[in-house]
C-alpha cells in the first residue's frame, strides 16, 4: 500500500468514526436550576454505562499519580496516625493545615461566601489543597483528559481535553455527613490534538461525582453524579453538591468515632468508542462522631464531621487584647519551663531534673506532646472527670498556698499570692488532662488580671466546641484521643 492509499484509508477510518461519535452524542442540556439538583440533568447514562465507570480501576491524567483513589482498608489507629503524619507534612511544605477556627460556617445550597473567599488562596492549588480548618477543605487542581483510540491493536492519543476544577467541602456540626461542591472553572477548557477530537469534544458528556469510602466500603452519597457536555461545564460558574453520609457502623469509642475518606471523581460519561479514564482529586480523611456534649450559645451540637488532617491549635499573640498576659504566661511556661512556679526546688538549690510541660504546637512534628480535654462540669448523670478537681486544688496550693496540697509546694509556689483584681492563671490549663495533677508532666502558675483571664477562659471554651474537640475517653488508647495545642505568636516588628 503506498503512503497516499495509507492516508486515504486513515481518513476513512476518522471519518466513519466521527460520524458515529456525532450520532452517539445527546442533545446539549438547557441551563439546570441551581435551587434543585436534577438526577442527571441533560444526559441520561444507561446502566451499563454506569456499570463501566465504576468497574474501571485504571487512572485518568490527574495531579495525583495514585493508581486509584480508593485507599486500601486499614484500621482505625492506622488512619489516625496517617491524618497527623499528613498534617505535619503539609505544615513542613507550607502551614496549610488549620488555625484557631470561627463557628463553623452554615451549609446551604451554595458554599459559605466567607468560607469560598478564605479558603482559595494559593495553598488551594497545591496538590494537598487547603484545610482551611477542621470544618472547611478546598482544592483548586488543573487537570487533563487523554483521549484514545484503538489502531491497528495498540492506543493511539487523539487528543486531550485541559481544564481546571474546583471542589469545596464543609462539615457538618449537626450530623455526619460532609457537603461536597464542586464544579469546572469557568472558561478553562481547552481542547487540543486531532480534527476528530476538538470537532466533537465541546459536546462531550463529563461528569462530576462526590466519593466516600468508609472501612473499605463505600459511604451512601446523596444527589446523582452531574453530568454535562464540555461547553456547558465551561460556560458555566455554577457549584454541584453531593453530601456523603458517615455510617456509625463500626464506631469506636463513646463517641462512636469513625474515620472515611472524601474525594470528586471526574471522567468521561460514556465511551463512545473512544478510550479515557475517570480521575479523581486527593483524597482527604474525615472524623465523624456522635458526641452530645457539645453546646455553646444555646446551640446543642450531636453529631459532626470535620477534617481529620489537621493539627488543633488555639492561636495567640504575645501584647495583643483580650488575653495578652496569659498569651504571655504561656509562652513562658512553653519556652523557659525551668523559671516558671513552682519550683521544682528552693531558689538557690540545683534542681534534680528540668521541668517538662506539654502543649506547644510545632509544626510538621507529628508526635509533639499535646493536650486533652476533659470534662469539666455534670452532664446529665456524668460528673466532671476528678483530674478537673485535682488539677484545680493544686493550682490552689501553688497559688495561694492553700487546699490539700498547700504543703506540698510550701516555699515553691508563687512567691506572692495574686493581689485584688488578680486570679492565678495556670498552664496547661485546668480543663486538659495534662493540667497540674498530672504524674508525667509539670505547670505553671502566675498571677494575671481578672479580666484577661475570664477572656483567655471563654475563648478556650468556645474553642472546644468549634474545632470539635473530643473530650478524652479512657477507653481509647492515648494516640486516638482528640488532642490539641496552643500557638503563641510573637508581634511582628
Amino acid at each position: 500500500m503506498t503512503s497516499r492509499q495509507r492516508r486515504l484509508a486513515v481518513g476513512v477510518m476518522l471519518a466513519t468514526l466521527c460520524t458515529s461519535l456525532l450520532q452517539a452524542l445527546p442533545a446539549a442540556a438547557g441551563t439546570p436550576t441551581i435551587d434543585r439538583q436534577p438526577a442527571s440533568p441533560g444526559i441520561v447514562l444507561s446502566a451499563a454505562d454506569w456499570d463501566r465507570i465504576r468497574a474501571d480501576p485504571s487512572p485518568a491524567a490527574s495531579p495525583s499519580k495514585d493508581t486509584s483513589p480508593l485507599l486500601p482498608k486499614r484500621g482505625i489507629a492506622a488512619v489516625a496516625r496517617e491524618s497527623r503524619i499528613n498534617a505535619a507534612r503539609m505544615e513542613v511544605n507550607g502551614p496549610r493545615t488549620a488555625k484557631t477556627p470561627l463557628a463553623p460556617p452554615p451549609i446551604g445550597e451554595n458554599p459559605d461566601p466567607k468560607a469560598l473567599a478564605d479558603c482559595f488562596t494559593p495553598a488551594a492549588d497545591s496538590r494537598t489543597g487547603h484545610i482551611l480548618n477542621r470544618f472547611v477543605f478546598c482544592q483548586r487542581v488543573k487537570a487533563e483528559m487523554p483521549v484514545d483510540v484503538f489502531q491497528n491493536g495498540r492506543l493511539v492519543r487523539i487528543g486531550t481535553t485541559k481544564f481546571t476544577y474546583e471542589l469545596i467541602t464543609q462539615g457538618d456540626n449537626h450530623q455526619r455527613r460532609t457537603r461536597m461542591f464542586g464544579r469546572i472553572q469557568k472558561g478553562s477548557v481547552r481542547h487540543e490534538g486531532t480534527f476528530l477530537w476538538r470537532t466533537i469534544a465541546p459536546a462531550w458528556p463529563f461528569y462530576l461525582v462526590g466519593k466516600c469510602e468508609q472501612s473499605g466500603v463505600a459511604c451512601p452519597v446523596a444527589h446523582a453524579p452531574v453530568v454535562l457536555p464540555f461547553r456547558q461545564w465551561d460556560d458555566e460558574t455554577l457549584w454541584w453538591k453531593w453530601d456523603t453520609v458517615n455510617q456509625a457502623a463500626n464506631a469506636e469509642g463513646r463517641d462512636r468515632i469513625t474515620l472515611h475518606d472524601s474525594w470528586l471523581e471526574l471522567g468521561s460519561a460514556i465511551s463512545g468508542g473512544l478510550v479515557t479514564r475517570p480521575g479523581h482529586s486527593a483524597p482527604r480523611i474525615v472524623r465523624c462522631d456522635s458526641a452530645d456534649y457539645f453546646r455553646l450559645g444555646g446551640g446543642h451540637y450531636e453529631a459532626a464531621c470535620v477534617f481529620a488532617e489537621t493539627t488543633p491549635r488555639l492561636t495567640w499573640e504575645i501584647g495583643k487584647a483580650p488575653h495578652a498576659e496569659v498569651a504571655l504566661h504561656i509562652a513562658n511556661a512553653q519556652d523557659f519551663p525551668n523559671a516558671t512556679w513552682p519550683r521544682l526546688v528552693p531558689d538557690g538549690q540545683p534542681p534534680p531534673r528540668d521541668k517538662i510541660i506539654p502543649g506547644k504546637y510545632k509544626p510538621g512534628d507529628p508526635d509533639a506532646p499535646g493536650l486533652h480535654r476533659i470534662r469539666t462540669e455534670q452532664s446529665g448523670t456524668i460528673p466532671p472527670d476528678p483530674e478537673h478537681r485535682r488539677n484545680g486544688e493544686r493550682k490552689t496550693g501553688a497559688c495561694y498556698g492553700e487546699g490539700p496540697y498547700a504543703a506540698e509546694y510550701f516555699g515553691l509556689g508563687l512567691p506572692v499570692r495574686p493581689r485584688p483584681g488578680e486570679q492565678c492563671d495556670e498552664y496547661p490549663p485546668a480543663s486538659t488532662l495534662e493540667g497540674a495533677d498530672h504524674p508525667e508532666y509539670d505547670f505553671s502558675v502566675r498571677a494575671v488580671l481578672t479580666d484577661g483571664n475570664s477572656r483567655a477562659g471563654i475563648a478556650l471554651r468556645d474553642y472546644y466546641v468549634h474545632d470539635r474537640m473530643l473530650l478524652w475517653d479512657v477507653s481509647l488508647p492515648l494516640e486516638r484521643n482528640d488532642r490539641f495545642y496552643f500557638e503563641i505568636l510573637t508581634p511582628a516588628k
